[in-house]
């Protein structure tokens, strides 16, 4: 399962996150739509089948703009923006994660990370859809 660490706080990883959390503020649900959820490895979804220059566009074009134009370059770094990875990790928050639903079509290149995101939800025991 997942190893008995201390919990990561969000604050610790970046300030904006710091400011959010510091608020108190709760959400009671989170909808990822949309959700690509490891930014830093967008070529993923290239490498699993061929896509149009449009979408592969898009997909590069959201890295860069979470992460620079050298996006592929900040791996480790960029814990943020890939929530993905943190949530199968088994990361500890110090509050709850909210129930989640991540809207997909079943066509959509973004499905795999929908998918992965319900396994790792399941394993976390946050209610999803």
């Amino acid at each position: 399962m997942f190893s008995k660490r201390t919990p990561k706080k969000f604050k610790a990883l970046e300030p904006f996150a710091a400011q959010v959390f510091d608020t108190g503020i709760v959400p009671r649900a989170v909808i990822p739509m949309c959700g690509m959820l490891q930014v830093s490895d967008w070529q993923r979804f290239v490498r699993r089948r061929p896509l149009s220059h449009f979408l592969t566009d898009r997909l590069q074009e959201t890295a860069e703009a979470y992460l620079g134009p050298h996006a592929a370059a900040h791996g480790a770094t960029a814990e943020l923006a890939d929530p993905l990875l943190l949530l199968e990790q088994g990361i500890q928050t110090e509050r709850p994660l909210p129930p989640m639903f991540a809207g997909v079509g079943t066509a959509d290149p973004l499905l795999d990370d929908s998918r992965r995101l319900g396994r790792a939800l399941d394993k976390l025991g946050v209610p999803s859809q």
